[in-house]
């Protein structure tokens, strides 16, 4: 029987990109299922970004970069960001705030609860139309309006934590903890996303910091 090249060439590109999310199976998050923040919710808190827009391309996403709107993510206390397939590590300055604060959190939770501590893992952020349009070929699941056009959107893993990138369940149940207290302040909208095996995250600027953006911007360039 003559296997369709078509179809070879689809299930190739799906492989890594489901890698990349991690097996959903090793691991229990019952309490998942309480975050259940809608897609519709996560568009029209992204849509609301400081950017102003959705990132076109990488050439819009630099100039982001180049005039401060955007800035690098890179792994800091409490969180390690992971090789990106769809997306770039840059984020706004108070998505990048916010990050900050919910890994100081959850390193402080940990500590708390006698639980060894592991870094949580950020697998995705911002994305430009460009990039949306090649995920959509090999996940049914992405959409072309997504929230992570507007810079405030990240992907955390539940099924993967430190260096080693292995399952915690105790680890799991702390991050949990922090999410729900971030969300219950309104600094966050959090969805479960269970086959995708992450946390999809999309940050309320307006409940961030009081701080001037300059000032936030100076903070994150001195890291």
């Amino acid at each position: 029987m003559t296997k369709n090249p078509i179809h070879l060439a689809a299930i190739a590109l799906a492989i890594p990109a489901l890698m990349s999310f991690g097996t959903p199976d090793k691991g229990v998050c019952t309490s998942c299922k309480k975050f259940d923040d809608g897609v519709a919710k996560h568009k029209e808190v992204a849509k609301s970004s400081s950017i102003g827009g959705p990132v076109k391309n990488y050439s819009v996403l630099k100039n982001y970069v180049s005039s401060n709107k955007l800035v690098k993510l890179n792994s800091g206390n409490g969180y390690l960001v992971s090789k990106m397939n769809y997306s770039y590590p840059y984020v706004t300055v108070k998505a990048h705030q916010f990050i900050e604060e919910l890994g100081q959190a959850y390193m402080a939770k940990c500590k708390e609860k006698g639980v060894a501590y592991l870094p949580f893992i950020i697998t995705s952020a911002t994305r430009t139309k460009e990039t949306v349009a090649k995920l959509t070929r090999v996940n049914r699941n992405a959409i072309p309006e997504s929230a992570h056009l507007y810079g405030t959107t990240i992907d955390i893993s539940w099924v993967r934590f430190g260096t080693a990138q292995k399952h915690s369940q105790k680890n799991l149940n702390v991050l949990i903890d922090v999410l729900m207290d971030m969300r219950d302040k309104e600094a966050c909208f959090v969805k479960f996303e269970r086959m995708q095996a992450c946390f999809h995250i999309t940050v309320n600027e307006s409940k961030i910091g009081s701080e001037n953006e300059a000032d936030l911007t100076n903070q994150v360039a001195v890291r």
